[in-house]
């Protein structure tokens, strides 16, 4: 009866443990796949980073080797900015050594264009153009130092010596209509027959006109003047006497020659209120 009490107990006893070794056994098998799980998981996790790294560390190359380029670039640019730095540097120096050069040539050119006009003027001394509504008009056949003789004679009683006027001719075109009062161009032998003439003009308010016969240039100045007189307030008077143009700020002023357009554009900048002096067609007496 012990015996098989005893091998009962052994039996049972037996069944316990191995139940529990059973049980054991199974939780170290999940534990184990769980740990095999999660190393994979881990292995997974290292080659996804791995690969991350990779592809940062391939960015990077393009980012350094971008910056290698935009760095080179940069060099490059700053050397050609240097240089275009210094070639403006040498250009500006070259502008300025013109600029004085040119300064010189046009200075030369003004005192020769000035000897020019100088001469041309000689030329010119004793020429002079009468106009205006009053002149007398064309006639078939005439002679105009003959009209203009006469004309001087009975309307500005004007007693010339015969042979005063030395030529004479009308400017211009003849009208297509109406009676032809163009300006005559006329030359006299002496300077005080011309200011004779002109004075006794001037004075008569006859509406007729004589000045002097200009050049193209000096003749240029004098119109630039008369438009100044005219629309701004830097000239009040003006007159040619020989050639020369004079003009005034204000009755105040004494005239001052004017033989440029410098001269004239220099005038120009002493601004003064304008005054109601008229303009002179010839030399003020």
């Amino acid at each position: 009866m012990k015996n098989e009490l005893k091998n009962e107990l052994t039996e049972s006893f037996q069944n316990i443990i191995e139940k529990k070794i059973s049980s054991a056994l199974n939780v170290i098998k999940l534990e184990l796949k769980r740990l095999q799980e999660e190393k994979e998981r881990e292995r997974e996790d290292r080659k996804e980073e791995i690969t991350k790294l990779k592809e940062e560390n391939e960015r990077l190359k393009i980012v350094i080797s971008q910056h290698d380029t935009i760095t080179k670039e940069h060099n490059d640019l700053k050397a050609t900015y240097e240089q275009m730095q210094e070639t403006n540097k040498q250009q500006s120096e070259e502008i300025s050594s013109l600029k004085i050069i040119i300064t010189n040539v046009e200075n030369h050119s003004l005192k020769q264009e000035e000897r020019v006009e100088d001469f041309i003027h000689d030329k010119l001394n004793k020429t002079c153009v009468i106009s205006g509504p009053n002149v007398p008009a064309m006639m078939e056949n005439e002679k105009t130092d003959q009209v203009l003789f006469n004309f001087l004679k009975n309307k500005f009683n004007i007693t010339l010596q015969k042979g005063s006027i030395t030529e004479a001719y009308r400017l211009g075109r003849p009208p297509a209509a109406g009676p032809d009062t163009r300006a005559i161009k006329f030359k006299v032998k002496d300077d005080k027959t011309k200011e004779d003439i002109m004075k006794t003009c001037i004075q008569s308010r006859q509406q007729v006109f004589v000045n002097e016969f200009l050049s193209p240039f000096r003749m240029k100045i004098l119109k630039k003047a008369l438009y100044l007189k005219k629309h701004s307030n830097c000239i009040s008077s003006c007159y040619t006497n020989n050639g020369i143009l004079f003009v005034r700020k204000s009755r105040d002023n004494k005239f001052e020659e004017i033989r440029t357009m410098a001269d004239l554009q220099f005038y120009k900048t002493q601004m003064t209120h304008p005054d109601d002096t008229t303009f002179l067609q010839s030399q003020e007496h």
